[in-house]
């Protein structure tokens, strides 16, 4: 049996991290865990390269919710990255830290009172490249590069002077002094290349002999003596391997991933895993509960005019698209797909804005809708910050490839869809200003005819669909806290030698896209190993 100082299962952002400062720290030899393949092709770096991999279905998890009565009976897609780089990889690479009080809460709830909000933005200052913000708030040394956007629909453009003739103030920048307001995304890239954790992290050290990456590895179990953790047995090209640790195996295999293999190894609600005919290593209810992901909802009109992204996925548009990329760095294919955006709120307190806009340059709805007419347009969502509703994740069977059965309880709590109504009826109304006016034909979503608020609940269940941003399921909590499954050391509580650093800690929401706060917990979490 191969043995290693840590194991470190999944490579999105904070497995990259973490492997990093331990081979660049600590000169500890680890092996790194991927499900996925290789991050080769081009693709990869290219920033539209990911909505092909979407479409497709490639390289993500192809996790699907139950189905909720709260979504009109609709079972939701849950897709998460399966690659290496994680989700860093096929991500659209906004980049939001979220707000300081997001992380004041997390140090309230957990009594990590350097947990904070200072904190978090100065570890993400510290891991920051940005290419235009520096100054006090903004890094610029660090390995994760920011950018502007080089390509720019005229779409976003008009959306965000039409926000900004509703209302709305122009920001900048949504990373330092408040999120309130429109404007344009920065990304995760180095220009116009997309830059993912792999990037950041793995490929300067691909020629350390003490970092060892296997793809392709399909994790069944956590293995124990007793409660002490010793190691990973996995699965590659159809042969079960085995693997010791240590000193420690660390899962970061996200908030999905994560409590699943959690539950295989026997640490999880003990009656259920019994009846899996799994034995149970610690009885902790809390695994695979408490799941939070933040929804959105859209309205969208069609343009008069071909505009937008309509038809650049396919066929010589897209031929030339990539041949523009290629040959000069610029056009569509240098595009994220949602270039423009902001955030609002629905109840005055522009200090912490509830809803975060994303607008996208076509008509874009949840891939199992079939019913709306393709063609030119946009699309204004509404995504919720900070949901009240709470899921979970749980074991089908005992067999490790059995995906795992989801309940994202989306809209289960009322306030959540009151909050949506209101964010719509507001980003509806941006419709009729210019100069988005003068460009739209005709209201796609919800449609003009729908007008009281039960109208506007009906349309919301209906298209509701994730921002791929679960988090929560292994919460983070003091010790001996009934309600949490790690411990301020990152520890799952109840056994030893094992922890887990990804999303599934977070103890509530994040404002925003989380791609950064894991990479920020991530780096504070090394501060415990």
């Amino acid at each position: 049996m191969d043995s290693f100082d840590h194991i470190v299962v999944g490579s999105g952002p904070a497995g990259s991290l973490i492997a990093h400062h331990l081979v660049t720290e600590k000169r500890a030899k680890v092996l790194l865990l991927e499900a996925g393949p290789e991050d080769k092709g081009i693709l990869f770096r290219i920033p539209a390269g990911f909505l092909k991999y979407y479409v497709t279905n490639q390289n993500y998890w192809p996790y699907r919710g139950v189905v909720e009565e709260s979504l009109v009976n609709r079972a939701p897609r849950m897709q998460n990255g399966k690659v290496l780089g994680g989700g860093s990889s096929v991500n659209a690479m906004v980049h939001i830290r979220g707000t300081r009080a997001d992380y004041d809460d997390w140090a309230q709830a957990t009594g990590m009172n350097d947990l904070n909000g200072d904190t978090m933005f100065e570890l993400m200052s510290g891991l920051e490249n940005n290419a235009v913000f520096g100054g006090e708030g903004h890094g610029n040394g660090g390995p994760l590069h920011v950018s502007n956007q080089t390509h720019i629909d005229a779409l976003s453009q008009a959306f965000v002077a039409a926000a900004q003739n509703g209302g709305l103030p122009y920001n900048p920048d949504f990373n330092s002094d408040g999120q309130n307001g429109v404007g344009f995304y920065q990304l995760n890239t180095k220009g116009v290349r997309r830059w993912s954790a792999v990037d950041a992290f793995l490929r300067p050290l691909s020629k350390d002999p003490n970092l060892k990456i296997v793809t392709d590895a399909h994790v069944e179990r956590v293995l124990f003596q007793g409660k002490e953790a010793k190691g990973i047995r996995y699965r590659k090209s159809g042969e079960a391997v085995e693997v010791s640790a240590s000193k420690s195996v660390i899962l970061a295999a996200g908030a999905i991933g994560s409590p699943k293999i959690l539950m295989q190894s026997g640490i999880g609600d003990g009656s259920a895993l019994r009846e899996l005919g799994i034995d149970v290593t610690h009885d902790n209810a809390n695994v695979g509960a408490n799941l939070i992901d933040h929804c959105e909802a859209p309205v969208a009109a069609y343009t008069k005019a071909r505009m937008g992204y309509y038809g650049m996925d396919s066929g010589w548009r897209s031929w030339l698209a990539g041949m523009q990329y290629l040959a000069f760095g610029t056009g569509p294919a240098a595009s994220n797909g949602v270039e423009a955006g902001g955030f609002m709120s629905t109840t005055g307190d522009t200090a912490r804005p509830d809803i975060q806009v994303f607008s996208v340059p076509g008509i874009y709805v949840d891939k199992d809708v079939t019913d709306v007419k393709p063609g030119p347009g946009i699309t204004l969502n509404a995504c919720l910050l900070r949901p009240k509703s709470r899921g979970w994740v749980r074991l089908l069977d005992k067999d490790p490839d059995t995906l795992p059965e989801i309940r994202t309880n989306f809209l289960a709590e009322d306030d959540d869809l009151e909050t949506l109504v209101v964010a719509l009826r507001s980003l509806r109304a941006l419709f009729d200003q210019e100069p988005l006016k003068g460009l739209i034909h005709k209201e796609a979503l919800p449609g003009r005819e729908v007008e009281d608020d039960q109208d506007f609940k009906a349309h919301i269940r209906r298209f509701t669909k994730t921002v791929y941003h679960p988090m929560g399921t292994c919460r983070i909590g003091p010790v001996g806290d009934d309600n949490a499954v790690t411990d301020p050391e990152f520890s799952v509580q109840g056994v030893n030698g094992l922890k887990v650093i990804d999303a599934s800690v977070f103890p509530g929401p994040v404002s925003g896209n989380t791609s950064m706060a894991v990479y920020a917990l991530a780096k504070y979490a090394c501060r415990k190993l």
